[in-house]
């Protein structure tokens, strides 16, 4: 279902969250350059959450901007968490900070579905970058994370470790 750039608001936000509460058929959807906000998103994210039979397994939300706040991070991080479908999500140029981190950090704990996840150009930094690492480390399932592969991250991560261990590191 393509529903880009239709200058869809709040509003239609809740009518296509009432269609996907109870819909078993949708695999896609596509809602970038629309001004869904967070109450909008909210809507549809926490609609998903709670229909267990959704088959979306692909969610492209890059370089959207959508107004994706504190609880929208909160809401999408929920819909992940008890996905059993959704396998890639692009969460990439929102412009979201910390908080996506941490809500995603949770989310991936749990998630054993996801294979790819794109959440470049967020303000994630901190305890929250720290937090979001950790997780993305610890996925068993996660195979590339934000157009890196999981088995470089992961080899990068072992060698810097080993050198750190071993005094090859300046400080």
């Amino acid at each position: 279902l393509d529903l880009s750039s239709k200058k869809l608001g709040d509003a239609s936000a809740c009518v296509i969250a009432k269609c996907v509460e109870c819909n078993s058929v949708l695999t896609e959807i596509n809602l970038k350059g629309n001004s869904l906000g967070k109450a909008g998103w909210c809507a549809i994210f926490n609609a998903l959450r709670d229909n267990k039979a959704n088959k979306i397994a692909s969610w492209d939300l890059s370089m959207s901007n959508q107004g994706m706040k504190t609880d929208a991070s909160k809401a999408i991080a929920e819909y992940v968490a008890v996905s059993g479908v959704l396998t890639s999500l692009d969460l990439s140029a929102n412009w979201v900070g910390p908080e996506l981190g941490i809500c995603m950090s949770e989310a991936l704990k749990v998630n054993s579905v996801l294979r790819s996840l794109d959440m470049r150009r967020n303000k994630i930094d901190g305890e929250a970058a720290q937090q979001l690492t950790a997780a993305v480390l610890g996925s068993a399932s996660l195979e590339v994370f934000s157009g890196v592969p999981m088995k470089q991250l992961h080899r990068s991560f072992i060698s810097s470790s080993s050198k750190a261990r071993h005094g090859c590191v300046r400080r």
